[in-house]
């Protein structure tokens, strides 16, 4: 399920409609409902949410848009897909979050894509 994508322009909106929300707000200004399973399992959207009144704006500047869905995909169990590409990006952004269950799995994926590979493309692999 892709989450409800807000504008700034339909922020006012939203929030008319629906009364309460919280609403992730991506490096990229991009509005996303949080979804109560992905709050859970992130501690810093945990304690971000906590500290907030009936409207959150939880702003997560170190994570995009396209970063965010492929978080919110890993977080609706049975719809896993395999990042690979981009898995050091979706690493660094589960870290920010607190997301440790993602960080686990893509820790893996990453070790199991580094096996049988030469120093140099390790080197390759990490930018380095």
């Amino acid at each position: 399920m892709v989450p409800y994508i807000h504008r700034d322009s339909r922020l006012k909106a939203l929030h008319t409609i629906t009364g309460k929300m919280t609403l992730l707000v991506t490096s990229d200004n991009v509005f996303l409902d949080a979804q109560p399973n992905l709050i859970r399992s992130c501690s810093v959207l945990t304690n971000m949410v906590e500290d907030c009144d009936d409207t959150a704006l939880v702003p997560i500047p170190n994570v995009n848009y396209s970063t965010m869905l492929s978080i919110i995909e890993f977080s609706n169990p049975g719809k896993v897909s395999n990042a690979d590409d981009r898995m050091l990006e979706i690493l660094l952004a589960a870290d920010f979050l607190g997301y440790e269950e993602l960080l686990d799995y893509g820790a893996r994926i990453v070790a199991n894509s580094l096996k049988g590979k030469t120093a140099q493309q390790i080197r390759t692999y990490f930018g380095i």
